[in-house]
């Protein structure tokens, strides 16, 4: 299809590649594509938003509910090209996305990752869902959900150039995930 489309100088296809890279190539890419129906979680939206770069989903499934459509994303219907392209044009042309590119504003996404979608605030949500199947019965184990205080630097690693000038560049061996 890439050379079909004489696109092979734009598009490089990295097959599984390590930690390190994926992170790398998360800070650099302008948005992140996570397109298969119907998963039941997907962490590639996760990973990349983290790393405050907007993911284009099939709004079906877990992707779903970790992507806000013009917030931190875009929602496709299904898994069609003309859709994705469409897609992929928007974010192309938008060089801006507030609620990741703002410090201040990205405080609200990184406090809804961490309260939803890590280990800690899924746990919450089990212990939510026991304690009210079984109010007399059931005594929650999980830690009760600990915001961690925002700090720019323990979010955003780079020595590419980025789009926002708020977001700080740091020693690429700094590893942000370790924070997170």
């Amino acid at each position: 299809m890439v050379k079909d489309h004489n696109v092979e100088g734009y598009i490089e296809f990295v097959p599984s590649p390590s930690e390190e890279e994926k992170f790398r190539l998360y800070r650099i890419c302008d948005s992140a594509l996570y397109t298969p129906p119907n998963e039941h979680f997907g962490i590639v939206p996760i990973e990349a938003l983290e790393q405050r770069r907007p993911v284009i989903v099939i709004d079906s499934g877990g992707p779903a509910e970790t992507v806000i459509e013009d917030i931190t994303g875009t929602k496709i219907s299904e898994p069609d090209p003309h859709l994705l392209c469409d897609a992929m044009i928007k974010h192309i042309k938008r060089e801006f996305w507030e609620d990741l590119d703002i410090d201040e504003k990205y405080l609200t996404q990184r406090k809804r990752f961490e309260e939803q979608f890590s280990l800690d605030g899924f746990g919450n949500r089990i212990d939510e869902a026991l304690t009210s199947m079984f109010p007399d019965t059931y005594i929650p184990t999980a830690k009760k959900y600990q915001h961690l205080p925002f700090n720019p630097t323990n979010i955003v690693v780079t020595t590419s150039p980025i789009k926002s000038k708020s977001l700080p560049k740091l020693d690429s061996s700094f590893d942000n995930r370790k924070n997170a």
